[in-house]
């Protein structure tokens, strides 16, 4: 029930609503991430991220981040190596961000292979369709150093 690959702060909203305890979206991503569910992980780590649907809370977050990481989520691994560029919660790790990014771009997540350096528009959703839209919300910057052509080695 949770494949979309991104999804914007208006959409995270609406999933988890905006009225804080006992919502019953909240309620059913925590049932689904029980269930081993890993876009439930991404998707309740951005609640917690953003402070949709729940306080905002960034070590809940980055915990959330993790086991969607664990269970091979795309949208959790770039959670994840957003919150190693910032270093607010765990200590800042460009090179574990880079990585994660690589990982999650492999797996075709839009956000990832815009930030080793390719345009998003090579990729593909869950479904397997074709996608020309690019995120507007990427927040971080990439070092020079770092950036990859998409179509190059991403490991």
């Amino acid at each position: 029930p949770y494949t979309t690959l991104f999804r914007s702060s208006k959409e995270i909203a609406q999933i988890v609503g905006v009225d804080g305890a006992g919502n019953p979206e909240i309620g059913r991503l925590r049932q689904a991430v029980a269930a081993g569910d890993g876009q439930a992980c991404a998707d309740l780590g951005d609640a917690y991220n953003r402070g949709l649907g729940v306080a905002l809370d960034r070590e809940k977050a980055v915990s959330f981040y993790q086991l969607g990481v664990a269970r091979t989520n795309a949208d959790a691994m770039v959670g994840l190596a957003d919150a190693y560029q910032r270093g607010d919660v765990i200590e800042h790790n460009e090179d574990e961000a880079m990585k994660l990014y690589r990982r999650a771009a492999r797996m075709g997540n839009r956000v990832a292979i815009i930030m080793v350096g390719g345009t998003g528009e090579e990729s593909c959703d869950t479904r397997g369709t074709q996608s020309s839209s690019v995120s507007n919300n990427v927040s971080t910057k990439v070092s020079s150093r770092n950036k990859l052509s998409v179509g190059h080695n991403l490991e």
